[in-house]
């Protein structure tokens, strides 16, 4: 993993469709630099994974995007930077004094078993190469009010403290800097990703219950891995090993 070497230039919006949208438009004009962040403090159409929408309530949270260029990276290996992300953002939290910080496969974050920040990544592959990624993050921050059905909470919840969401945003940009160089400097990048994101993993080396949605059955599994493409490596009751794609389970 090799990304271009930058200084994170900060553009803010009081209001766009999605900074995963302005980013690639910027992106399509040739007209952003690596390692750019823009941020908003409302939008209209905010991404999650599967299609899901991001409720926020306007500039109360940390809604924002990265933009990476990337030099020498295979499109195969596109699952480090999932994890890379997820792990960012879990240990800036912990700076800020949250606890119980989890990730939630593959790069939801949770804090005290409800979530907090969700991550969508979008990579443009040049042939069998990673050329950029936009890393969309949404962080619930000051907000305090959630749809029950969300079971979501905020940095605000969880420590009683107000916090302020451009210095938040700067955290984790200048978080996500430290990552790339240290990871850049390492022979064997992608094991020391993974087990730094194992420890974190929700439900890792323990019991959990979960939906299968191809045989349409609830049990417990135990999550003993993941793959390097980012498949999750279960052992059920019967000790059976399976592998699980993002849409193929639920968790209970």
């Amino acid at each position: 993993m090799q990304v271009q070497s930058y200084i994170p230039k900060f553009i803010h919006l009081a209001d766009v469709d999605s900074t995963n949208n302005y980013v690639a438009n910027l992106v399509r004009k040739g007209n952003i630099e690596s390692g750019t962040v823009v941020s908003a403090d409302f939008q209209q159409d905010g991404r999650g994974q599967r299609a899901t929408k991001w409720q926020s309530m306007i500039a109360q949270n940390a809604l924002f995007s990265i933009f990476l260029k990337w030099e020498k990276f295979q499109a195969t290996d596109q699952f480090q930077i999932s994890m890379l992300t997820a792990l960012v953002i879990a240990e800036t939290l912990e700076r800020f004094g949250l606890q119980k910080i989890e990730i939630k496969w593959p790069n939801d974050i949770y804090a005290d078993n409800q979530k907090i920040a969700g991550i969508l990544i979008e990579n443009e592959l040049n042939g069998n190469m990673i050329n950029s990624s936009i890393l969309g993050i949404g962080l619930n921050v000051n907000q305090i009010q959630f749809d029950a059905e969300l079971k979501a909470t905020s940095m605000k919840l969880e420590t009683g403290q107000f916090f302020v969401v451009p210095f938040v945003i700067q955290a984790i940009a200048s978080k996500m800097t430290h990552k790339l160089n240290e990871f850049q400097s390492e022979n064997n990048i992608y094991y020391t990703i993974k087990k730094e994101y194992l420890n974190k993993l929700k439900g890792y080396q323990k019991q959990v219950m979960i939906f299968n949605n191809l045989t349409k059955e609830s049990y417990r599994i135990k999550v003993v891995d993941v793959s390097k493409t980012g498949q999750l490596l279960t052992s059920n009751e019967q000790n059976q090993l399976e592998r699980f794609d993002i849409k193929d389970i639920v968790w209970m």
